[in-house]
Order: structure tokens, then sequence, then C-alpha cells
């Protein structure tokens, strides 16, 4: 193996040690929405969401909450703050749907075809400060 593959590898072995050990520290928040009509979540191509970061030694992201859909009516929040169930209304579920639409690359994901033909709609929703609240309310 050359050097510069063996200093990549090691540079990357570190990089995960840190994100593992980050990502330890977070505790687990269901999300509970109805799952009907447009009541609840979508997914995407990338349907990953990293709330309130912030970069360490320009290179690593220490992550305060990761938000992931799981199904229509199921989503995690990983914090730093609380861990439970917490059952949520159609508001904020549209606002962590428009972050879903924003990330997205080319591909959302639903079985609501009226949620997903009102997806203008719901991006206009999108407002980063109203979703910092939103996360500090839950929380």
């Amino acid at each position: 193996m050359s050097p510069h593959k063996k200093l990549h590898l090691r540079a990357m072995a570190k990089f995960y040690e840190k994100f593992y050990n980050a990502f330890l520290k977070l505790n687990f928040l269901f999300l509970i929405t109805s799952g009907k009509g447009v009541d609840q979540f979508i997914t995407s191509d990338n349907p990953v969401i990293l709330f309130g970061f912030e970069k360490l030694n320009g290179k690593f992201y220490n992550f305060k909450t990761i938000y992931f859909p799981f199904s229509p009516s199921i989503a995690l929040l990983l914090n730093d703050k609380c861990l439970g169930i917490k059952n949520i209304n159609k508001q904020k579920t549209e606002l962590f749907n428009s972050t879903t639409i924003k990330q997205s690359d080319q591909y959302l994901i639903s079985n609501s075809r009226k949620l997903l033909l009102n997806i203008k709609l719901i991006t206009k929703s999108y407002d980063q400060e109203k979703i910092k609240k939103m996360i500090s309310e839950i929380l």
C-alpha cells in the first residue's frame, strides 16, 4: 500500500472515530404524526438532515440534531437534549418536510399523491429560523 493511501486511511479512521463518539452522545426522540393525508413525513434521495452543526478543526462537524424520517408517521430526531416519543402537529411536520424538499437531490418519496402534488406550497413554508425555533420547542 502506498504511503499516500495509508495517510488517507488514517485520516478517515480519525474522522469516523470522532463522528462515532459524537453520535454516541445523542439521545433518540421519536416524532409521531397521524400519517394520514398530508399530515405525514416525506423522504428523499438524501433523507438525513443535520441541524445545529459546527466545524471542528476545519474538518469535522459536531452535530447537535439529526433528523431522519422512517415512515409516513414516524421520524427520528437524534439530539443532545431529550429522548422519548413526541406527537407533533401538521404545521411542524410541514416544516420538517420543507427541509427534506430543500435538501433532496432528485427524488421525493411519499405514499400520498396529494402531498407530492403540494410540493411547491410546502417549499414556500421553508424558513430556517422557524425550523430552528421549532426544534428548540420540541426539545
